[in-house]
């Protein structure tokens, strides 16, 4: 078999992916194994560290081993969601169970560092739009103030992504795009804040060293390459955030460009060359891209494809049933009853189910289903779903829009780009094409991209995202164009209306 094979690692929220590629950036193999976290006390969510490591060692012996690679793997690396903490001593063992990024724990923390320091200031050191208990900065004086002697024994407080990154190579190395959202990262000088690490008392020795995602810092330890099965070194490239990894495997590498990503969350992200050709005067939040001296704007927004899950999960047992009996997919059944050519005026869903997160920051937010009547179904509620994400989609959308952004190009990605139904839509209610794209593994693939230059497999990362194919193109229907622009501003006026409704709420 020829050189060149590339393995990377996906650590999402739901599950890990460890996805093999061959020299031409094609997907050779992939295994999924699905995550279930431990909630001890209310806003507490935790992971056996341990684990994490477990299911890279024995989804990357089965691959080498199913595949027959061993001589063939060249270079590992890896990515990763962000906010997860995991303490470790000076040998890189875990001291506790690892802060997942859902873990909210830390109120007191984060309203001690909204009372130190202006959210405009924080915004223009850190590139994030608000403070809140999921970023690390939060989450590690948490441990310093109820843990002492856990934060005065850890060496490192690492994010995911650095953990496995240790246990590879035995460096204790991160990346400017994970520290996007650590809470303590200058993103425009690209190295710890000393004013925020000050602000929480936090000390820079306990953090790891920053090298530029593509960076190879090391090779896999020899017990490490026994455990593979190799029996030669491998290069291990740092890795990054994953939402800079699915930019890179759509092609979002360059101005002009945003992907927008439905899955559990909507993540919309746009690349930005310089940082100084903008007025973020909307702070909108910035992160360090995957591609060196690059940045993306990176809207996020808290529920997208888990609203249909929620519903799914609460009142649709008749669809399931019928799945399991006729093994067909039941978001494909209950897409089935909704109705694709009339659109329910009456019928708008706020899709805040979370607190509203972007553009407008505003936790009292909740979910809403508004113009219910005797007549309204199963399949209305679908497409009410469906439209309220395509309608926080279009908030967003404008948000960068109305910031100075240009946009020429929309791709979709994650779960929801599966479903010409719902990208149909997107597309009435934007009044643009959307774009979907061959491979559905654009983080890994992004990952790989930038391993395969490290390969020397291609000189430019544009050569290779300019190989990217389009699978389809929704064009706007303009029977529906008008009639979901009234919708949208009826699905506005809502959300304002309710806002004093929803502060006196959160009180009770």
């Amino acid at each position: 078999m020829g050189k060149g094979k590339i393995l990377i690692y996906d650590f999402g929220t739901t599950a890990v992916k460890t996805v093999l590629f061959d020299e031409n950036i094609q997907i050779l193999d992939v295994i999924t194994t699905e995550l279930s976290y431990d909630y001890p006390e209310d806003r507490y969510v935790e992971f056996d560290a341990e684990t994490y490591w477990e299911i890279a060692v024995n989804t990357a012996k089965e691959i080498i081993t199913q595949n027959q690679c061993q001589d063939s793997l060249e270079i590992i690396s890896i990515a990763s969601q962000a906010e997860t903490v995991i303490p470790v001593d000076s040998k890189g063992n875990c001291l506790r169970k690892a802060m997942v990024w859902l873990d909210t724990r830390a109120v007191k923390e984060n309203d001690d560092l909204k009372n130190s320091i202006d959210v405009h200031s924080f915004y223009h050191i850190t590139g994030l739009n608000d403070m809140d208990p999921i970023w690390p900065i939060n989450k590690i004086k948490w441990l310093k103030n109820n843990e002492p002697q856990l934060y005065s024994d850890t060496a490192k407080f690492l994010l995911l992504k650095d953990y496995v990154l240790f246990k590879l190579t035995g460096e204790f190395v991160t990346d400017p795009s994970i520290c996007s959202f650590s809470g303590y990262f200058d993103i425009g000088k690209k190295e710890w804040s000393q004013r925020l690490l000050d602000i929480a008392e936090l000390d820079a020795n306990k953090l790891p060293r920053l090298e530029e995602s593509e960076e190879i810092i090391g090779t896999l330890r020899p017990e490490v390459q026994k455990m593979f099965g190799l029996e030669r070194p491998i290069q291990v490239m740092n890795g990054m955030l994953d939402q800079s990894g699915s930019a890179i495997g759509a092609g979002n590498i360059e101005e002009g460009y945003l992907t927008e990503t439905t899955g559990t969350v909507l993540a919309l992200a746009s690349t930005i060359r310089n940082l100084d050709s903008l007025d973020l005067h909307d702070r909108v939040p910035i992160v360090c891209h995957g591609v060196a001296d690059k940045y993306l704007a990176l809207t996020f927004c808290q529920t997208a494809g888990i609203l249909l899950k929620w519903f799914r999960d609460n009142f649709c047992e008749i669809e399931i049933q019928e799945a399991a009996r006729s093994n067909k997919d039941v978001y494909d059944i209950l897409t089935e009853k909704a109705r694709p050519d009339s659109i329910n005026k009456r019928l708008i869903i706020l899709p805040h189910f979370g607190g509203a997160t972007s553009p407008v920051v505003n936790p009292d937010a909740s979910g809403v289903i508004f113009g219910l009547n005797l007549d309204t179904n199963k399949g209305d509620i679908v497409k009410g779903i469906m439209e309220s994400v395509a309608f926080l989609l279009k908030e967003n959308y404008t948000f960068l829009l109305n910031n100075g952004f240009h946009i020429d190009k929309v791709r979709s990605l994650g779960g929801g780009a599966k479903s010409p139904f719902w990208l149909q839509i997107k597309s009435d209610v934007l009044n643009r094409e959307f774009e979907t794209i061959e491979s559905e593994e654009s983080t890994s693939r992004g990952c790989a991209f930038l391993a395969g230059k490290q390969l020397g497999l291609y000189d430019d990362l544009g050569e290779i995202c300019r190989k990217i194919k389009t699978k389809d193109c929704y064009r706007p229907d303009p029977r529906k164009v008008e009639t979901y622009e009234q919708k949208y501003r009826l699905y506005l006026d809502l959300y304002s209306s309710l806002g004093e409704v929803f502060e006196k709420s959160s009180r009770y």
